[in-house]
């Protein structure tokens, strides 16, 4: 075969490559298009899910808010949670603060499963209780869609504020994925591990939500090639061990900051684990937990165990609002027993818990916002 021929060949293999190469640019362009279009046939494909897994994964939030809006940014986000709850934006007190008349305060952390939806909460179970409210009141600083770490600074930021408050630190269990996330159903604060410490990143949150996500698209390389992926495998995205891995070690510095920040004031702390029947079984995050609790001595209750013991057979799916997907006031009841147990007994039932010689009398000054953009 004479060079000619080899060059002719050549030639039209690199012809043909480009047109691989050229049609399949086009047809990926062509589908971002549709996809901001809301014809019925494209409606059926424009969902986040199909592109990014909820768990970990900004995209997924991204897409929410450009295709779906079902959750919506914060108007006036806050510079350090990016979103708050029942208590003052500038000061972190407790909006039922005036309510605690000399009591000892409860301060309940968490997220949605803390702060509850439309139903009664833990807060209105306990300061009804004239066993508990004889001498303890119940701050809730619950806040929808938060992740382990934005509990973790708005008890950096509350903590001090109150004389020997009583610590419940709470965490639905797929609170694990949220620390690796950047944006919810906002932008927020996120924890990364650099040189084995935890360093804030993402601070200060933007004012402008919207320019916040016009600024920061989804960085999904191909629409079709996820559409793909999911149609034939029915997974957006493989969790790799290392991806694993590195949830593990985000969660479990910022738990062990959580004990360090209670310990070096010689508060009492104990932690909530919130399931529900989506939850399945006890999985990789739930094994991870209670390892983790055990090894550390800390005391915690685990809500799957608590509705075994007292919903006399009635089944977690029973206790969970359809509506909402969210506990019932039933489910509440439940868990709000086992912290009244904890509290009125404490220390009692955990005082060869832990190791006392972590436990420091200093008491820390008060930490700013700015102070945590470098958190030891």
């Amino acid at each position: 075969m004479n060079r000619y021929v080899r060059y002719g060949i050549r030639a039209r293999l690199g012809v043909a490559l480009c047109a691989l190469i050229g049609s399949l640019v086009f047809a990926e362009l062509l589908f971002r298009f549709l996809l901001t279009t809301d014809c019925s046939l494209v409606r059926r494909v424009r969902k986040p899910d199909l592109y990014a897994s909820y768990f970990g994964d900004n995209d997924y939030w991204k897409l929410q808010y450009l295709w779906i809006k079902q959750f919506l940014p914060p108007a006036h986000p806050h510079p350090l949670l990016g979103w708050t709850g029942d208590f003052s934006r500038d000061t972190y007190l407790h909006n039922r603060t005036k309510e605690l008349n000399g009591r000892r305060p409860v301060l309940l952390y968490g997220d949605s499963f803390a702060q509850c939806l439309q139903v009664r909460c833990f807060q209105d179970i306990l300061n009804e209780d004239p066993a508990f409210n004889a001498q303890y009141f119940m701050l809730n600083y619950g806040v929808g869609g938060y992740g382990m770490d934005q509990s973790y600074l708005l008890l950096r930021e509350s903590i001090d504020l109150y004389d020997n408050p009583f610590v419940i630190f709470s965490m639905y269990w797929e609170n694990i994925d949220r620390n690796l996330l950047s944006v919810r159903t906002g932008q927020k604060p996120y924890f990364r591990m650099v040189d084995g410490t935890l360093c804030l990143q993402g601070v200060p949150i933007n004012s402008d939500s919207e320019a916040f996500f016009m600024d920061n698209p989804p960085a999904i390389p191909s629409y079709l090639w996820r559409l793909l992926l999911y149609l034939t495998t029915r997974e957006t995205a493989y969790e790799s061990p290392r991806r694993r891995e590195e949830k593990k070690v985000l969660a479990s510095a910022i738990l062990t900051s959580v004990i360090a920040e209670c310990r070096s004031r010689n508060l009492d702390l104990i932690f909530i684990v919130f399931y529900d029947h989506w939850a399945g079984p006890l999985g990789w995050r739930g094994s991870f937990l209670k390892e983790y609790f055990k090894g550390r001595g800390v005391p915690y209750i685990w809500s799957v165990d608590v509705i075994r013991q007292k919903a006399d057979g009635v089944p977690l799916r029973d206790l969970i609002s359809p509506e909402t997907g969210h506990p019932t006031a039933r489910y509440n009841s439940f868990i709000a027993e086992e912290i009244k147990r904890h509290v009125l007994l404490f220390p009692r039932m955990h005082e060869n818990e832990g190791d006392p010689s972590n436990r420091s009398q200093a008491h820390r000054p008060p930490v700013s916002g700015q102070e945590l953009l470098g958190v030891p």
